[in-house]
């Protein structure tokens, strides 16, 4: 049975949907590549905030061709020259966690939580509401929703029973979600299709965890985390580098229709045969540590049309031999 473990409160009620004038078009946010590439009519203006869509989001490479679009306008709010905001027409600066008030759910566990400001913002940083509350004026939207504080935004979004203000006190409380019934039409899981394409007999299915030094993309230009993360390495099983002709420690090349990725082979014992793994979501920047998984992940992989995060298949060779059959092409 599917079930989704996150805190039970309504995180749409700070969207406002009964202020828009009409009903705009939805467009997938995995799948920013295609959204921002072949969509007719094309996607004129993106703001991104709390992403770094060029090195998280699936098919990287076509996200990248899609910011790279000349007659796209894009700001990007942030604490770091990531790859995205190097696409960006305008950078604001972001607040940090420590410099605003923010309630927080979670994927994973039931805990709605507050974070409280601790310091003012550093120079010139804003919190996304107060971009926001900026904008309105300055795109002719005007009335007291428009003015509403971050601290009124998140009261409106408290389940039954409980106030912001106690959970200001609290901290964090535990708010459950009712259970699924799928005897009631509720969602289940399906764990196995007989609608997948077969895959290449000599492929390893690759999977991307995540770092314990770095926070999904974030922190991977730091250089304390990542002299503790070390290089990019593929691991893989003893097996399947026997069958390879792969030794430890040297550099390889895992590849697809959709691009390449580079990383030194560890040998381990602690993955099975038939997948390799490449730990962490490492940015394009200092190119030797460029190892870039989503340039190989597809937009689209299940028969509803949705990817596969973190997950694609992949065929590895020494990085020498990858070389010798570019220059015998």
């Amino acid at each position: 049975m599917f079930f989704f473990e996150a805190p039970a409160f309504d995180e749409f009620a700070a969207a406002r949907a009964d202020l828009q004038p009409h009903t705009p078009r939805s467009l997938d946010l995995s799948a920013v590549g295609p959204a921002l590439t072949y969509t007719d009519p094309p996607v004129k203006g993106l703001m991104v905030w709390c992403m770094n869509p060029a090195v998280i989001q699936v098919d990287s490479g076509r996200v990248r061709r899609g910011l790279a679009r000349d007659d796209l306008f894009t700001v990007v709010l942030e604490h770091f020259m990531t790859d995205t905001a190097r696409y960006a027409d305008i950078i604001l600066p972001a607040t940090t966690q420590l410099e605003h008030f923010d309630v927080l759910g979670a994927w994973g566990h039931q805990y709605l939580t507050v974070n409280n400001q601790a310091v003012a913002p550093q120079g010139e940083a804003k919190s996304h509401g107060e971009v926001m509350r900026l904008l309105a004026p300055r795109l002719g939207l005007a009335g007291p929703a428009y003015e509403e504080s971050d601290e009124e935004i998140a009261a409106a979004t408290m389940p039954d029973g409980l106030t912001l203000d106690d959970l200001k006190t609290e901290g964090w409380r535990k708010v459950s979600p009712p259970r699924p019934d799928p005897a009631a039409g509720d969602p289940t899981l399906r764990f196995a299709s007989d609608h997948l394409e077969p895959v290449e007999s000599d492929a390893l299915r690759l999977l991307t965890p995540k770092s314990h030094y770095f926070l999904n993309s974030s922190f991977a230009n730091m250089p304390r985390q990542r002299k503790s993360q070390g290089q990019p390495e593929l691991e893989m099983n003893l097996a399947d580098a026997e069958r390879l002709g792969l030794a430890d420690g040297e550099e390889i090349v895992m590849a697809n229709e959709r691009g390449e990725v580079h990383a030194i082979l560890a040998v381990s014992d602690v993955i099975c045969a038939g997948a390799v793994c490449l730990i962490g979501k490492w940015w394009s920047e200092p190119t030797e540590t460029a190892a870039l998984a989503n340039m190989l992940t597809p937009s689209s992989w299940s028969v509803g049309g949705q990817p596969a995060y973190n997950d694609t298949f992949v065929v590895v060779e020494a990085a020498s031999q990858a070389g010798l059959r570019e220059d015998a092409a």
